[in-house]
């Protein structure tokens, strides 16, 4: 049975990649898309092809995705052993390929088990180490030797896509957060000088009376000045207001 990824670490990995806004489910959907491109290009004697994208996350490694429920299956056998094919590729920074699963000799108990879940042949490539995320892309075959050198130079280049893809969804989500956040306060400093502006023309208060008033009620209310500004505005004329215009407590006395 394949070694799920914990909730929470789920969710601090989707957090570490802002780009998608995000949830799980769009994130697999990049990577399925990526990946089936990537099957549609391969050629040669690897037919019959599964793939899993592995993340090493701390000290642990978890499938993200993979392209069915037995490749994940597969995919989770690794994590039960110190060491395999993808942990390797992704530590080491470069591709790892099982030319045949029955005669390999470096991860013996690993390959023991994934030969008896149809598994002939592997690759598995990292994506760049310096990028948004420390996973790697492994594909699976049913036949020995099942990936030319061409098969390889196209894995890789679709691992250097991905990330540049993320980079660049990462770039342009930051763009969007700052451009965001820079409308947000504008919002609020605009909300709270229509505050202060109703407070003096309709109070009669001092500009400094008038910001005494909303930190007043802010403290009282539990409440950041922004938001207290923001529900003073939106009241209109159901907010409370003293008799003969008089001015809203400041807290200070007569």
């Amino acid at each position: 049975m394949a070694e799920s990824m914990a909730p929470n670490l789920r969710h601090e990995l989707t957090s570490a990649i802002p780009a998608f806004g995000l949830d799980g489910t769009e994130v697999d959907a990049f990577f399925k898309a990526a990946m089936d491109e990537l099957m549609q290009d391969i050629v040669g004697e690897s037919t019959g092809l599964s793939w899993a994208i592995s993340v090493l996350w701390g000290d642990n490694v978890s499938t993200w995705t993979a392209s069915g429920h037995e490749t994940a299956e597969v995919d989770g056998l690794q994590h039960s052993f110190e060491d395999g094919p993808a942990l390797a590729a992704i530590r080491q920074h470069e591709f790892v390929q099982v030319a045949d699963t029955r005669l390999e000799r470096r991860w013996p108990g690993y390959a023991s088990a994934i030969v008896g879940h149809g598994v002939s042949s592997l690759l598995a490539v990292p994506l760049d180490p310096a990028g948004p995320i420390n996973a790697a892309i492994t594909l699976y075959a049913p036949q020995p030797h099942a990936f030319t050198s061409d098969d390889i130079l196209k894995a890789q280049d679709y691992a250097r896509q991905i990330v540049r893809a993320l980079r660049l969804a990462i770039q342009l989500s930051r763009k969007r957060e700052a451009k965001t956040g820079l409308v947000l306060a504008r919002r609020s400093r605009a909300l709270l000088g229509l505050a202060l502006r109703t407070l003096m023309r309709e109070y009669g208060l001092s500009h400094a009376d008038a910001l005494q008033y909303l930190r007043n009620t802010a403290r009282s209310s539990s409440l950041g000045l922004q938001q207290a500004a923001r529900e003073f505005v939106s009241a209109g004329s159901m907010r409370a207001v003293p008799g003969n215009r008089e001015s809203p407590s400041t807290g200070k006395s007569a």
